[in-house]
């Protein structure tokens, strides 16, 4: 099916939004596997709803009392009973005490609103500490496996893609180095048993996506470990100012995507620790994990100093 015929965009916004039959799913993924089109709508509507994953409902204050004040007592709506037919008077007895007055209406309303003002921001707040939770348990993960490689080589830390020094350069927008695909060393030595650990548990399809989403420092040269901080951020969550290879890097902070529009990411240090972290600027000295080094504001000796965080996929 076309890309652009209009069943198939409105097949993906069921998709988004965890709509679809599996038969339309299943749909849906193919077509993205063929399409770059549709590859690139999904992004566009990511990206366009991402906000909405994200805002933050108050608890109304004040909301029932204020309503009661507004709503006079002598306005009441009798619901009719038995269909029309005449009651007996025992029946009218018991249908009189099942009036709703519209101050009940209201009172009713309220209760909903509150519930509903409470209840899903408090929801949606707990799933989302627990997504966070098993990002942590994720890259503890990974961070351990990195230990392994390291006891197993000498010291020494993955290093499979040759860095470009040109490409550090904040005027370049040529295609970057794969440093992800440092990770990829860990499941083709067996040092984790499947892709899937190398993604992040708290994105759509992230437990069983077969290509890694972590982001991975990028080194020059191959490093040590122990020549290194122990605080220098190694992993994280995807850059959000890499696009399609292309380092963009545009103005002010971004943080990653993966947990909802610019609500922050997960970072493994060298040490092994990883935290959540609500702001990008979590390097040495304040350093953006996602910005390359630039020369005149730059945390190291040098605009190409190892100790500049730069984690791209």
């Amino acid at each position: 099916m076309s890309t652009t015929d209009p069943s198939m965009l409105d097949d993906l916004i069921g998709y988004h939004l965890d709509l679809c039959e599996p038969v339309e799913r299943a749909a849906v993924e193919t077509a993205m596997d063929r399409s770059g089109d549709m590859r690139r709508y999904r992004q566009a509507l990511d990206h366009l709803l991402r906000p909405l994953a994200v805002y933050d409902v108050r608890q109304p204050s004040g909301l029932v009392d204020g309503i009661l004040r507004r709503v006079p007592r002598r306005h009441t709506i009798r619901f009719p009973g038995a269909g029309g037919r005449a009651l007996d008077p025992a029946e009218a007895a018991t249908a009189s005490h099942s009036s709703w007055t519209l101050r009940d209406l209201f009172s009713l309303a309220a209760a909903i609103v509150l519930f509903v003002g409470v209840l899903v921001p408090g929801y949606e707040n707990a799933r989302q500490a627990a997504w966070r939770s098993a990002c942590n348990d994720r890259m503890r993960q990974v961070g351990a496996a990195l230990g392994s490689y390291v006891q197993a080589h000498n010291g020494m830390l993955p290093f499979t893609t040759a860095g470009v020094a040109a490409s550090w350069r904040p005027d370049r927008l040529d295609p970057l180095p794969r440093a992800s695909e440092n990770l990829r060393v860990l499941q083709q030595a067996n040092y984790v048993s499947s892709g899937r650990w190398l993604n992040c548990p708290g994105e759509p399809d992230g437990s069983s996506r077969g290509t890694t989403r972590y982001n991975f420092q990028l080194f020059l040269v191959p490093q040590r470990q122990s020549s290194l901080p122990g605080r220098l951020p190694i992993v994280s969550d995807p850059n959000p100012l890499v696009r399609d290879g292309c380092y963009q890097p545009g103005d002010g902070l971004r943080n990653s995507d993966a947990h909802g529009f610019n609500a922050g990411q997960m970072v493994l240090y060298l040490d092994g620790s990883a935290a959540w972290r609500a702001h990008p600027t979590v390097g040495l000295d304040g350093d953006d994990i996602f910005r390359i080094n630039d020369p005149n504001a730059f945390s190291g000796p040098t605009a190409r100093s190892v100790s500049d965080a730069f984690l791209i996929p």
